[in-house]
Parts: structure tokens; sequence; C-alpha cells
């Protein structure tokens, strides 16, 4: 998260403070929206939803019990959308 903090969060505006009182789903979208405004390449946004995975792990009372669980989830997160959004891609230039 200090990465995040350092350079995404004062490109648009965002604090810690902005997450204080926000329920988990509601701070992930607030993360994933900082990314989605700061404009980043996909690389630099891979990095960073890559990062809230491994912070997450601490957060974890028996991590060996799930990390097939969290790689399933960091998956959905990072490749995932990198393969949704080449398949509308492709299926818009199928129509054109």
């Amino acid at each position: 998260m200090a990465d995040f903090f350092e350079t995404v969060a004062p490109l648009v505006g965002v604090t810690a403070d902005n997450f204080k009182d926000l329920s988990g789903p509601q701070a992930l979208q607030l993360y994933v929206d900082s990314l989605e405004k700061a404009n980043l390449s996909q690389s630099q946004m891979t990095f960073f939803m890559e990062a809230i995975a491994s912070d997450a792990t601490a957060l974890l009372p028996h991590p060996p019990a799930i990390l097939k669980h969290l790689y399933s989830t960091q998956y959905l997160l990072t490749e995932w959308p990198c393969r949704y959004h080449e398949r509308q891609q492709n299926s818009f230039a199928n129509h054109l």
C-alpha cells in the first residue's frame, strides 16, 4: 500500500482518510477507481493489483490454507480483465 499512497494517491487526490470508514468492497472499489483515474498502463495496474493481493495475505489468520484461493483471486483481478479486454476488442473489430 505504501507504493499506492506514494505514487498514485497524490495524482488523484486520495488519502488514507478516504479509505478509513469504507467497507472492504468499497475500499477496493476506491483503490481500483484511483488506479483507473491515474491512467496507468496495464503493467502498472497489474503491479498495484498484485501488491494489494500480496498485502491482503498479511491479514489472513491461516495463509497456507487459502493460498490457492488467493492465487485464483489474483488471477481474477489481474489476468482475467486483460483477457476480457482483448476478447472485447476482437469482438468489436469483427463487427466493423
